[in-house]
Formats: structure tokens, sequence, C-alpha cells
């Protein structure tokens, strides 16, 4: 397939809208790194009379693309190579040196483009400044129920609905609504938790606002709070809506002083961190800098005692959930879950095929370490028992992960790995997983 000019689109995906990492989960820090589908349609449509080539690392969704635009002048990278006949580094360099040829390279601050773009030296222009804020709106609004792609796509676009609708003063319900449909496809995503609690408080729905948080820190404490603490290159990735949590703060409402609380203690230790670190540079020129320091450190140590003081009497409220987790979090918990989950998620690339071995050897010897430390640590106290699963409150819902494919699959290789030297390995890939597909595909219907 030949052809004199064309225009290059790339579309990058990867960690910002998969669950293989957590940088998905990181506010706005990664989110302008990769393309909605819906913004690579639109600017389809507006170059729907010059040849354009789509390029990226998700190539189902970029063929899902073509497909939707349905036009004859738009083709996939893969039209012009078979990705299963080279290596990772080979499609990288393949991918920089084609998109280089490009008339015009259209994509965001993505490395693979930026070198295409260096070799090139052809005009570029970002995504995301093709249209204005409110044409964003129209071109994401329009397509993203039309486009059918996979979960973590929906919920990146649903999410880049929420900021561009934030900006164009889009109603508070219709900000809630793209953010709990974002949750819908992707459940485990605090970030959207966060959104929702954010606009309550700003919008004066106190009392909404913490009873979704009493909901939330019931079933996903440790969840909710690690996503809300989390650090990237940018700091703090959460550190703007933090101070809505202290202004609401009161008796009145226990589970935002509850958040109030580790927030503030959050922010104490993070100014303690940095003033060890000021103070570990500025003894080197003046001993006299430490000094200085000192009755700062001790305050901040005071404040720390007496924030404490404060959390220990909001711990002791929290309820059954809040003490001993929920019986979903035990189950995915299982050696068969964990397994599952692996290897589902390293059989999405090439990489993730050669890494797996590794992996499941990783997670099957972790496993049986954290058992033998959980019976060692009963049998010395059996006071540290966990509860029998009956005894949770979602126990039944619960019960819905073991007939999972996640687990199912996990439960298989374990059997296969039993009998491996009867081929239980071979079993396993040619019999087992495609048997557990059509189960699964017949259940759906």
């Amino acid at each position: 397939m030949k052809f004199k000019d064309f225009i290059c689109i790339h579309i990058r995906s990867g960690d910002a809208i998969y669950d293989y990492a957590e940088f998905r989960k990181f506010n706005l820090q990664s989110i302008y790194h990769a393309t909605p589908c819906e913004i690579a349609i639109g600017i389809i449509q507006k170059n729907k009379d010059k040849n354009i080539v789509l390029v990226g690392d998700d190539l189902l969704s970029i063929r899902q693309i073509m497909e939707f635009c349905n036009f004859k002048n738009v083709f996939v990278m893969e039209d012009f190579r078979n990705s299963n006949q080279l290596s990772n580094m080979e499609l990288f360099f393949y991918d920089v040196m084609f998109m280089s040829h490009a008339k015009i390279l259209y994509g965001t601050n993505s490395a693979v483009v930026r070198l295409a773009n260096y070799i090139g030296n052809q005009e570029f222009i970002n995504n995301y400044s093709v249209f204005n804020e409110k044409e964003l709106y129209d071109i994401i609004k329009e397509n993203i129920e039309k486009f059918n792609t996979s979960n973590s796509q929906k919920a990146f676009s649903y999410f880049h609905l929420f900021i561009v609708s934030k900006k164009i003063n889009i109603s508070k319900e219709n900000l809630i609504e793209f953010l709990e449909k974002a949750l819908v496809y992707d459940y485990e995503n605090d970030k959207y938790r966060i959104h929702i609690i954010d606009i309550l408080l700003n919008h004066n729905e106190i009392s909404k606002a913490n009873e979704m948080l009493k909901t939330i820190l019931l079933t996903r404490e440790s969840e909710y709070l690690k996503t809300l603490f989390l650090k990237g290159w940018i700091g703090v990735v959460y550190s703007d809506l933090f101070d809505i949590y202290l202004k609401s703060s009161c008796l009145q409402y226990p589970y935002i002083a509850y958040v109030a609380m580790h927030i503030l203690k959050f922010k104490v230790n993070l100014q303690i961190q940095t003033s060890n670190n000021t103070i570990n540079n500025a003894v080197k020129e003046k001993d006299s800098i430490i000094k200085s320091n000192i009755n700062h450190i001790n305050q901040l140590q005071s404040n720390i005692q007496e924030k404490s003081t404060q959390l220990n009497q909001i711990q002791s409220k929290l309820s059954f959930q809040t003490k001993y987790g929920t019986a979903k979090s035990r189950i995915q918990n299982h050696l068969s879950y964990k397994l599952g989950q692996a290897l589902i998620t390293n059989s999405k690339s090439i990489l993730g095929y050669i890494r797996m071995p590794f992996v499941l050897s990783y997670i099957k010897d972790k496993h049986k370490f954290e058992q033998k430390a959980y019976e060692e640590k009963i049998k010395e106290n059996p006071n540290l028992a966990l509860p029998p699963l009956e005894s949770y409150p979602d126990y039944k819902e619960a019960l819905k992960e073991k007939e999972c494919f996640t687990y199912k699959l996990g439960e298989a290789f374990i059997k296969a790995s039993k009998n491996w030297y009867k081929g239980g390995y071979i079993k396993f890939i040619f019999q087992d997983i495609s048997r557990l597909k059509r189960e699964f595909k017949r259940k759906e219907k």
C-alpha cells in the first residue's frame, strides 16, 4: 500500500488508561499524555479529505476508531506491518520512522511521537489544541456512547468529559453523572470518588458528601486514602482538594472529619519530612540552623500527638468492615484470584508473556510466605485471627468473586501446576482456557 502525502494521528493509551499500572489514578498528572478515542475521531473527521494513518499502542482501539469513522482513506499501522512478526524494539523504531515521513503529525507529549517529529521536522499539532473546550465537550459527548471500546477507554473518556465540562460550567448534576459513569467502567479507581466528594463539598452538600464517605470508608477506606495521598512527579496529586475537607470538618459530619484528620496527619508528616531534609542539607553549612529548627520540629511532633489522639477517637467508632476489611477483598487475596489476575494482565503484551512465568512464581511464593506468616501469628496470638468469611456483611455478594473468570482461571492454573508431569500445563493452555472462555460467554448471554 503506497500513497504520497499522509498525516499520522498518534493515539497513546498505555498506563494512563489501563489498569496494569496505578498511573490512571494520579488525578490530572498523566491524562494529557494519552488521547481519548473520541478526540481522535474528531481529528479524523476534521481531516477526512486527507490520507490518515492511525498509530498507537492499543491496536484494538485504533482499529475500532478506523471502523467507526468508515472512511476509505483512513488506515491503521497494522495495515503496513504485522506486529506479531516484530519484537517490541522493532515495533518502536518502525512506528517512529513511519511517522517521521508524515506530512502532518498529530499527537501528545509522548516520547514516541516527539522523536518522530524530531526526525521528520514536519508540522506537529497537539491533539488537545485542535478544538476549543466547547468543541471538545460536543465531540466527546456526541461519540462516547456511540463508539464501542474497552471499559478502560470508556472510563478515561468520561473523566475527560468531566474535566472539560467543569471548565465550561456544565451543571453539578452532569459532572457527577460523568464521574459515576467513569466509575462504572473502572470501579477500582477511587479518583472518581474523590472528585464526586469534592463536587458535593464545594456545592455545600456536606450531608450528602458525609453519607457517601461513610459508604466509602466502610467498604474501601484503605484504597480511598491511598489514592487521596498519591505522590507523583508534580507532588501530591490531590493536594488542591484537601482544604475543602478541613473547612467542612465538624463533629456533625464524622466521616468528613475522619478524612480531615488523615489529611492533617499527612500534611504534618510531609512538613516534618521537608524540615528534616532541609536540616540535613543545612547542617553541612551551619550548625546553628539545626538549633533554629528544633522548636519547629517539636511543635510539629506535638501536633502529630494531638491529631493522633483525635484520630483514635474517631477510629474507635468505625464499624466491623473498617476493622476487618471486606469479604470481597479477602477472596481477591486467594491464590486462585491473584494468579488469574496475573495471567490476564500479562497476556496483554509480548513483554507480559515473557515475564509471566516469573510473575506467577513470585505470586505463589509470596502467597505461601504470607499464609505461613499469618498462621504463625495467630498461633502465637489466636485473637489476631480474622473472623469467618460468613460473618462479613458482604459475604453473599463476595461469593460472586469465586465464580468470576479471573478466579476460575487461577483455579485451573493451580490444578494444572499440580499435574504438570501429566501434561497439566498443556491441557491448561489448549483446553482449559478456551473452555472457561466459552462458559463465561454463555453466562453473559
